[in-house]
């Protein structure tokens, strides 16, 4: 059975950071409410509109110095109610030695480099790189435990994650500041084993459908066509629903231990109302032992942000790959920002696809964005 590591200490950390009584401690609650309406639409085939809330999250933090050390944690419930399933759950400790993280927050490879290509408010506009971090495994919101030390130039990163009993993930990363350049790479060593399955029983699991036969239906993991109406209506959005998740097992059944490594340097330049960032991620699984799903592959993104006056922002970001099923995908949008916390903004995407038959896709999205502080803190020290 497939056995996945939990960290509670992320909610012990943070009922503690909030009953404290000192006057050291410190407490936030927010909410940020994130609608959008998507109109999904296969090339040649039907729309489909559907009103999402997924971005949506209610969030507590708190953080407590003891002398040199101040300990706190990070907790946030998405729209149906579940702490941490798709958003942040983590504690921390932090001192002169740096900061330790320990909870569902991003692993080393989306903190230094896959992120940056996530400018700004696009976090919220459902756009196409989600596939560069399915592209690469990253830990994007997972298990982590993870180590950063910041100095004033630089900053230095190390996670570690076991996604499954039989899979063990390393990232090694770091970023430089050079004025108006930050510059990021990492490295993450998998240690995996191939033609050995696993199954486990998840609630409300993020399911991309990415995978397409010849005539263009979709696949899952297994490579049998999906049949389930929720699913087949969303071809390009991610679903979210109760199912059962199944490991890829190796094209051989050979149980033999694999290493797979993904390498991936970014960088970013901001100056005034100019935002430009690019990445190039490279993947290399063992020639012998490839399995599902873990083939040998690389993604170059770029993305770009102009701000036209302090409402309105345009931006857009394209990536392309070599993995044999997504070719490209771009996507452009424009916000316009109603108040210092509140925006609206629309979006457009498309996709395209290697194989043969499988027709490209698109998006359009309309959203909103408001951010509330319930109770601001004085100093959080977060």
């Amino acid at each position: 059975m497939k056995t996945k590591q939990v960290f509670p200490i992320a909610a012990v950390a943070l009922a503690v950071a909030m009953a404290a009584p000192t006057v050291s401690a410190e407490a936030q609650a927010y909410l940020s409410l994130r609608p959008t309406i998507e109109s999904d639409v296969v090339k040649g085939g039907d729309r489909e509109t559907k009103v999402d809330d997924y971005y949506s999250r209610f969030g507590l933090k708190g953080s407590e110095e003891f002398g040199d050390l101040t300990v706190g944690a990070l907790g946030e419930w998405n729209a149906n109610g579940d702490l941490g399933t798709t958003r942040y759950s983590y504690g921390w400790i932090q001192g002169s030695f740096g900061k330790i993280k320990i909870g569902k927050t991003d692993d080393v490879m989306v903190g230094n480099v896959s992120g940056m290509t996530e400018l700004g408010w696009t976090d919220n506009a459902s756009f196409a790189r989600f596939s560069l971090d399915g592209h690469v495994g990253s830990g994007f919101k997972d298990d982590n435990i993870r180590y950063t030390y910041t100095a004033d130039m630089f900053q230095a990163d190390v996670s570690y994650r076991r996604p499954d009993s039989d899979i063990t993930e390393t990232n090694l990363g770091g970023q430089v500041y050079l004025g108006d350049f930050t510059i990021g790479a990492a490295y993450k060593l998998t240690n995996g084993k191939a033609g050995k399955a696993a199954t486990t029983k998840n609630e409300n699991v993020r399911v991309e459908v990415r995978h397409f036969d010849a005539n263009g239906k979709p696949l899952d993991v297994n490579g049998d066509i999906i049949t389930d109406p929720a699913l087949v209506a969303t071809t390009q959005a991610f679903v979210e629903k109760e199912m059962e998740v199944v490991v890829p097992v190796a094209a051989t059944a050979t149980n033999k231990d694999y290493q797979s490594a993904t390498f991936a340097i970014g960088a970013t330049y901001a100056s005034g109302p100019l935002t430009l960032a690019g990445t190039y991620h490279s993947v290399e699984v063992e020639k012998d032992v490839k399995a599902v799903n873990n083939k040998d592959s690389s993604a170059i993104e770029v993305a770009a942000a102009y701000s036209i006056n302090d409402k309105v922002t345009v931006d857009g970001i394209y990536t392309s790959f070599d993995d044999n099923t997504v070719d490209s995908e771009y996507g452009v949008g424009v916000s316009y920002k109603l108040a210092s916390n509140m925006l609206i903004f629309t979006t457009y995407e498309n996709r395209s696809f290697d194989a043969a038959g499988t027709k490209d896709t698109n998006k359009a999205t309309i959203g909103f964005k408001f951010d509330l502080n319930l109770m601001a803190p004085s100093a959080m020290k977060q």
